[in-house]
């Protein structure tokens, strides 16, 4: 996840001599950059901060087990469980693997309880301005702070962002 101070955090077009794969979860192909990093889909919202709506499809959460990319991965491998069966992670009626992808899914989510009560919030657009304000502690660090990817906005159509801005379904 980057915090970068200052910088603009906003997607932009893959380079012609983009990698192969994801600077982050090092899984998926790149759709887009952010701060010179090529990232896939389902990290894209981990570093892009400052776009439009990035609330609707990222939350933060406590989550120091995991990195960004090793939690990445596990989203997109829950994603995945869910189009195989032809669902969603946010369909009702489920049973077998999709239910208990979504009971995984579920269990990250409430990792967002941790880090409001850590940070004041859970909205990755405040994560700066809530950083600047906790006390300048080694003991208080942020280094358990993630991203979780939490919309459907990359489930269909992986070509991501469209000039700039997000084509979102939210949850």
């Amino acid at each position: 996840m980057a915090m970068m101070d200052g910088a603009d955090l906003r997607v932009g077009p893959l380079a012609q001599t983009a990698p192969a794969r994801c600077d982050c979860c090092g899984h998926l192909p790149p759709a887009g950059t952010v701060a010179g990093l090529s990232l896939c889909t389902t990290c894209l919202p981990a570093f892009a901060l400052d776009e439009y709506d990035i609330d609707c499809v990222t939350r933060l959460i406590w989550c120091p087990l995991f990195d960004q990319g090793a939690l990445s991965r596990l989203v997109t491998a829950l994603q995945a469980v869910s189009a195989k069966h032809e669902t969603t992670l946010w369909s009702q009626e489920l049973s077998g693997e999709p239910l208990a992808a979504k009971r995984v899914f579920d269990t990250l989510k409430k990792q967002g309880e941790p880090a409001v009560r850590l940070l004041g919030t859970d909205r990755p657009s405040r994560l700066r301005a809530a950083a600047r304000a906790l006390p300048r502690r080694p003991d208080h660090a942020l280094s358990g702070i993630r991203c979780l990817t939490v919309g459907s906005w990359f489930a269909k159509s992986p070509a991501r962002p469209i000039s700039g801005t997000w084509e979102i379904q939210t949850v």
